[in-house]
């Protein structure tokens, strides 16, 4: 058994790519900071064990964000909604780290209408502020503006990896066409050598033929 499950988690592991890689060792390195945040910290709004619970549920599911971008968007909003409906408020750096992380992966491995759901954020957290406060608009601007950064930023990646996608395509396509180019110059040089080759022949069997 320890043997099997060795050899699955090597194919697993071969499996993925530089990119989860890299979004697993963030994931990670963010849960550590949350739970490290949590248990230094003091909250009165509720359990610190719900809270790092909380902030795990939140941090963890980033390491799979760039391959369902739209799941850990709507994954990470249902847990904040949770935490602010069972402590009254949301604690924790988590909150901010799987706020900012999902709503630009979203924007940026997304096509506009999906990503425009990234804005849901804005309502969500006013409803947080207002079960904290009792004011839903005390850090409105606050969050728009942090949110909506992050969106922006996201969205100009997106753009960015369309114009590059769009590049190759074309690169693609042009070499495609030289190629085509290449053997119709081909075919025609072969057609040429070949008719030369008969009017050759033929001449040399007309001077066989005269003599």
């Amino acid at each position: 058994m320890p043997g099997q499950l060795r050899r699955r988690w090597s194919r697993v592991v071969s499996r993925l790519t530089r990119e989860d890689r890299v979004d697993a060792a963030l994931a990670a390195l963010m849960a550590l900071v949350s739970t490290i945040e949590t248990l230094a910290g003091n909250f009165d709004d509720g359990p610190t064990w719900l809270v790092v619970v909380t902030g795990l549920l939140i941090t963890l599911p980033l390491a799979v964000r760039r391959r369902f971008p739209v799941g850990v968007f709507v994954f990470v909003l249902l847990v904040i909604v949770l935490e602010s409906a069972m402590l009254g408020s949301t604690e924790g750096v988590g909150v901010f780290f799987g706020l900012l992380v999902s709503t630009y992966t979203l924007a940026a491995h997304r096509p506009l209408r999906p990503a425009l759901a990234g804005l849901l954020f804005v309502p969500v957290m006013a409803f947080a502020s207002w079960r904290d406060s009792g004011d839903p608009f005390e850090d409105l601007a606050f969050i728009v503006a942090l949110v909506g950064g992050f969106w922006v930023a996201g969205r100009v990646v997106w753009s960015r990896q369309q114009l590059v996608e769009q590049l190759e395509a074309q690169a693609a396509e042009l070499e495609r066409g030289r190629a085509t180019e290449a053997r119709a110059v081909a075919a025609e040089e072969r057609a040429r050598i070949a008719r030369d080759l008969h009017d050759v022949v033929a001449h040399s069997v007309s001077v066989m033929v005269v003599q």
